[in-house]
């Protein structure tokens, strides 16, 4: 696969099209309930989960880790991407479901969650050793549904 292609499929993958028509199709009928949003949240949330677990999108995430060391022309397309699509999708959520209008405390949340998930998609095996795993272990769901309830409940119990 060349690797336009695959950074298209990257790209795909990150921004979930799907979810973002959703959320402009929403967004066109009026203002968003913050019971709204949490149910985008969530979905939000469980793309990137599903990414990190899903062994045939690994080459995604290693496309972001490899732009970053290694930019073409000083570009990131990749990145640009994942930061003005995928992240700000979930500021606007965020200041959605707190009702706030604090951009800063929204970007700065969407920032270290999209953050910590991709750090763990990068890095599986901090997990696995300070659970005593192999290195090499699949991770359980147990431990998935852990991950996800404290990335929700860090989001929900917050407000600027």
């Amino acid at each position: 696969m060349s690797t336009r292609k695959k950074q298209e499929q990257a790209c795909t993958i990150i921004t979930d099209l799907p979810l973002q028509n959703d959320i402009a199709v929403t967004r066109q009928k009026g203002p968003m309930k913050p019971n709204t949003a949490w149910d985008f949240i969530e979905k939000y949330i469980d793309m990137y989960i599903n990414i990190i677990k899903d062994p045939t999108s690994s080459h995604t995430l290693y496309l972001l880790l490899h732009e970053q060391l290694n930019p073409v022309n000083n570009q990131r397309p990749l990145t640009k991407v994942a930061c003005q699509e995928g992240e700000q999708m979930l500021s606007l959520l965020l200041l959605d479901y707190w009702q706030t209008s604090q951009p800063d405390a929204a970007a700065i949340a969407s920032r270290l969650t999209t953050s910590a998930l991709i750090a763990l998609a990068e890095h599986p095996s901090f997990v696995r050793l300070a659970l005593g795993m192999g290195p090499e272990a699949p991770i359980p769901e147990p431990v998935w549904d852990t991950i996800r309830n404290f990335v929700l409940t860090s989001l929900k119990t917050y407000h600027p």
